[in-house]
């Protein structure tokens, strides 16, 4: 059957024919003990249900939430409300950036392509202030024709947090402005919903049986395996060079870039980064034993289970030492992001060597496209 996938999320690559020799070997070795269960399907089914499905059922509760803190907000203004209303923003993103390592399905793919609409970082002035001065359509229907900056969580955090204290007069002094905070969060809250409807609709039954669907890229339990593990991988790396490493200048010769942080105006740089690690985690040990992880998988290499969960506790243990906000650690403590990313490389390479080998997966190239 075909391995094509629709336009404009193109089909990882694999590295080399002799890393995907040399990873079926060491599966087909893996697997020599036939009275072993293969938990492979159980684990993909979990995977699907609990970080995919989980996550994305209480990113639509939280923004639900979000949306009835801004109503709130723009019908009664006060510093109880504006507080309320960022409180509920702040924790609308944690399970959102908790399933960035669900990288694929209808957050990448077209037609639906929910990441941009819900998250297209770092925010565009130039969007957002044609959107706030024009007089452009503000229901959801309106929001469904515009682009991805004009949409979306960070548009959202700019409204609620760019004015810092003066955000109460900000919003008063001109009316649009809390249109446009209502219009754009209902948008974001209708597509949460839609998300999470395409996963138990559809997406959850293809990514746990790949036999279901013929025309998707995943043929067999291992191509969603080995998607699974890629995706957490290229998370990491990721958080590593995106979250931390554009900003704190590794591809401006050392300068630093404070515009090309994620969730900037409040602050929630660093936090991101440590909610889209621990989706990693999550991914890596399951929940209680009816909700496995691709640890399970690896029951015969205990060793390598606990040195791979370790560099978990590392990683999130040096984000957790860079100094909130992340904005003036870019040139006051760059040492302590740089152990952060050294401590994130490190765990991108257990998962891309030694995991990998371990279940056969095949390695593919990081196709992250800034979503």
């Amino acid at each position: 059957m075909s391995h094509t996938r629709d336009k404009g999320v193109p089909r990882l690559r694999a590295v080399s024919l002799v890393t995907l020799v040399a990873s079926l070997a060491l599966w087909a070795g893996s697997c020599g003990d036939t009275s072993a269960p293969d938990r492979r399907p159980e684990v993909i089914t979990a995977l699907a249900r609990d970080v995919a499905v989980g996550s994305y059922t209480e990113l639509e509760v939280r923004s639900g939430t979000l949306l009835s803190e801004v109503e709130a907000l723009c019908a009664d203004p006060s510093d109880d409300t504006l507080q309320a209303a960022r409180t509920a923003w702040w924790d609308a993103r944690t399970p959102w950036k908790e399933a960035e390592v669900v990288k694929f399905g209808p957050v990448v793919e077209f037609p639906e392509r929910f990441g941009p609409k819900l998250d297209s970082w770092p925010a565009s002035l130039t969007a957002i202030t044609e959107l706030l001065t024009s007089d452009e359509g503000l229901t959801l229907a309106d929001f469904a024709l515009k682009g991805a900056y004009k949409r979306g969580l960070p548009v959202v955090e700019y409204l609620l947090y760019a004015q810092g204290d003066d955000t109460l007069t900000w919003l008063a002094a001109d009316a649009r402005r809390c249109e446009v905070l209502v219009g754009v969060t209902a948008d974001v809250q209708a597509n949460a919903g839609a998300l999470r409807d395409a996963w138990l609709q559809l997406w959850q039954a293809r990514l746990s049986d790949p036999t279901t669907d013929s025309a998707d890229m995943w043929d067999t339990v291992q191509d969603v395996l080995d998607e699974w593990v890629n995706r957490m991988a290229f998370t990491v790396e990721n958080i590593r060079s995106m979250k931390l490493g554009v900003p704190v200048g590794d591809t401006s010769g050392g300068v630093p870039m404070p515009e090309n942080l994620e969730s900037r105006y409040s602050g929630r740089s660093l936090r991101d980064a440590r909610d889209a690690l621990a989706g990693v985690a999550r991914a890596w040990h399951g929940g209680d034993e009816t909700q496995p992880g691709i640890a399970a998988l690896l029951e015969r290499k205990p060793a390598l289970v606990e040195r791979v969960s370790q560099l978990f506790v590392a990683a999130d243990a040096a984000l957790a030492s860079v100094p909130e906000p992340l904005e003036p650690s870019l040139t006051d403590d760059r040492a302590s992001i740089a152990a952060a990313q050294e401590a994130l490389r490190l765990l991108q390479v257990a998962l891309q060597t030694d995991v990998a080998q371990a279940l056969g997966v095949t390695v593919t190239f990081n196709d992250n496209d800034g979503d």
